[in-house]
């Protein structure tokens, strides 16, 4: 180890201290807030995988600022993401009453209510069926994803699946008429969000 004085005031000092070791970065934690396609709002949720996080928050599609954030936590190997949808005023998800089937004028039997809010629940679309138990079977799809119900009547509801909560409508006493594709409606992402809404 040699110390040199060059000019006063100036020091080189050649030191041999081997390869420096920098500290990793934690992966663990990691916090997102922002804009995604379906999902709680408000809601923190805790996401280990592209899996669980696609299944919760959906796909990326234009304007959302949040999905790129996650893909690229993902890409480094994050595995313990803490995620905030958040939305402007007036968002709600999408619904569907089914009727029941009285021939002169159905009444509400069950209403049918995308797990989040958001336009992607008006995607969604529900299949009435009977079933050889006498009762009913409810599909509701989405794409390539689908929620099945089987022997659903009045008494148990409500059910929840990944896609949509059933309810029994308020003064409902017969099972829904058998329906085929029938779309959700009326699901809105509210206004754009702004600088206050974070």
């Amino acid at each position: 180890m040699a110390m040199e004085f060059i000019v006063p005031g100036v020091q080189v000092d050649e030191s041999d201290v081997g390869t420096r070791s920098t500290n990793q970065l934690s992966l663990a934690g990691i916090g997102i807030v922002g804009t995604f396609l379906k999902g709680p709002v408000n809601t923190v949720t805790t996401i280990g995988d592209e899996i669980a996080y696609v299944k919760t928050f959906g796909t990326d599609a234009p304007g959302l600022t949040g999905p790129k954030t996650v893909k690229g936590c993902f890409a480094q190997s994050a595995n313990d993401l803490r995620i905030v949808r958040i939305a402007g005023a007036g968002y709600a998800p999408a619904t569907l009453t089914l009727k029941d089937a009285t021939k002169d004028t159905p009444a509400d039997s069950i209403i049918v209510t995308a797990t989040s809010p958001g336009v992607w629940g008006n995607a969604l679309t529900v299949t009435v069926a009977t079933n050889a138990k006498n009762g009913i079977d409810i599909t509701v799809t989405d794409g390539d994803s689908m929620d099945i119900f089987k022997n659903v009547s009045l008494d148990n509801l409500p059910l929840t699946k990944n896609l949509v909560t059933l309810k029994k409508a308020t003064g409902a006493v017969s099972l829904p008429a058998v329906v085929t594709d029938k779309a959700l409606s009326g699901g809105n992402d509210g206004a754009p969000v702004t600088i206050n809404d974070y």
